[in-house]
């Protein structure tokens, strides 16, 4: 699952190492002049931090996205993915921007999760499939008007791929499908390399005024029961 290093800066803070399998235009924060890399029906598994960090299209592009569809992430020690918005396009990404056609199972804390600075962030046809926290997009802009959305996704609750198999650790969580949606004044890193804004969706700042979350046409399956095979809590929300 790989760990976290500490190490001290030069003011003596506890600083933690970067870490994920696959970064994408990322590492070293925004890169205006990061553009058409292409990340396409890949695996990432046993991450620490997350999987995949790549950065999102523009808004209404979902069905042209090709330069980041069909990738997986599973068993990561953190979050699945982090769709971020791409810098070389700042101009329009900072109103909105779109990740989509992604899947994870099976992550420790969130399938897919967001957390950066845009008035609007939508997320399509994503699949999340038995992960701890499930899925949860939150902007981050000083404005009176910002959205999440999430649409045209699956949400799946305890799959048949037991945390508990015999003979093997068990690993025995509370499941839930989705982490409420937020807008907030400030965002988080791409890759937080110090202890206190992790994890990820940890709130730092006040909430915006006028914010709106719209979920469509996403379906909700397999929560057959509030409770794991494992005696763990399983909720939708």
């Amino acid at each position: 699952m790989g760990h976290v290093i500490e190490r001290k800066d030069m003011v003596g803070f506890n600083m933690l190492d970067k870490e994920a399998c696959i970064v994408i235009c990322g590492y070293f924060g925004s890169d205006t002049k990061c553009r058409d890399n292409k990340l396409t029906n890949s695996v990432a598994a046993g991450c620490p931090f997350a999987g995949i960090v790549h950065p999102g299209h523009e808004c209404g592009e979902s069905s042209k996205n090709v330069h980041f569809r069909g990738n997986v992430a599973h068993s990561v020690n953190g979050c699945g993915a982090h769709i971020f918005p791409n810098a070389a396009f700042a101009k329009t990404q900072d109103i909105c921007y779109e990740g989509s056609h992604f899947a994870a199972y099976k992550n420790t804390q969130l399938g897919l999760g967001t957390f950066f600075v845009s008035q609007e962030i939508i997320m399509t046809n994503m699949t999340m499939i038995d992960n701890v926290l499930g899925i949860n997009i939150q902007t981050a802009k000083d404005n009176i008007k910002q959205q999440t959305t999430l649409k045209d996704s699956r949400i799946y609750g305890e799959t048949e791929a037991e945390d508990c198999p015999e003979g093997h650790p068990c690993k025995c969580e509370d499941k839930n499908g989705f982490m409420l949606f937020g807008s907030n004044h400030a965002g988080k890193a791409i890759l937080i390399d110090a202890p206190s804004p992790r994890p990820h969706y940890k709130i730092k700042s006040y909430s915006a005024w006028a914010a709106n979350t719209n979920v469509e046409n996403t379906q909700f399956i397999g929560f057959k029961s509030n409770m794991t095979k494992c005696g763990a809590a399983q909720r939708i929300f």
